[in-house]
Order: structure tokens, then C-alpha cells, then sequence
């Protein structure tokens, strides 16, 4: 990405302010109608994990030019075109199934529990 020169998009910028949020240490990036976000999203509800959901195709997002930023950021990040894009911090740990994956070897819980999570 060209954020050493200081030359970053206006969706390049948002992506990286939404996952460097301290406030909001789990962003999950998906699409309003999107069976695979709706699902992911469900997971952190169940396990009881608070998550901001940037939902790229929400009007303020569908804008052709800072929606293909937006999307072409998470690919530079990530190596993935799909969605859902999950990210602790500012680590991307996958979409959908990736994220299913780590929850059930633990790694999840693993990566959640210094940001104040608890899991028995």
C-alpha cells in the first residue's frame, strides 16, 4: 500500500483507523445480505464478543470509488477478495470459516482473552 509516501486513499485511511480503533478492538467487515457475515457475526454474539460490523455495501460506503477502496485495502491486508474480513486489532485472522476454525481449536478464545474476554 502507499502508506509510506503518506498517498493513501480515503478508504485505505478508514480501514485502517476502523481496525486500529482501540475502542473497537474487533472489527468484522461484511455485507449487509451476506449469509457468511450474518453467521460469523453470530459466532462473536454467542461467544459474547462485541465486534463493529462495517457493512460495505450501507449507503454511506456505496459510493463506486471509496467502496472499491475500501475493497481493495481489505485485499492488500488480507490476500482475500471475499467477505466477511474479520480483524482483532489490526491482525486479520480470515472470514467465515477461518474464523469457525480458530473458535474451535481455541485459538480464538486464545486471541481474545488479553482484550478482557473470558472463556470457560
Amino acid at each position: 500500500m502507499k502508506q509510506e509516501t503518506g498517498n493513501t486513499n480515503r478508504g485505505e485511511r478508514l480501514v485502517h483507523d476502523w481496525i486500529n480503533d482501540p475502542g473497537y478492538p474487533v472489527t468484522i467487515f461484511s455485507r449487509g445480505f451476506c449469509s457468511y457475515c450474518t453467521a460469523v457475526k453470530n459466532l462473536f454474539r454467542q461467544i459474547g464478543v462485541e465486534f463493529r460490523a462495517i457493512e460495505v455495501d450501507a449507503p454511506e460506503y456505496c459510493d463506486k470509488v471509496l467502496y472499491g477502496e475500501i475493497r481493495e485495502c481489505l485485499f492488500l491486508l488480507t490476500g482475500q477478495a471475499t467477505l466477511p474480513q474479520v480483524f482483532i486489532g489490526s491482525e486479520a485472522v480470515g472470514g467465515y470459516t477461518e474464523s469457525y476454525d480458530l473458535y474451535f481449536r481455541r485459538e480464538l478464545q486464545d486471541k481474545l482473552e488479553p482484550l478482557g474476554y473470558g472463556f470457560e
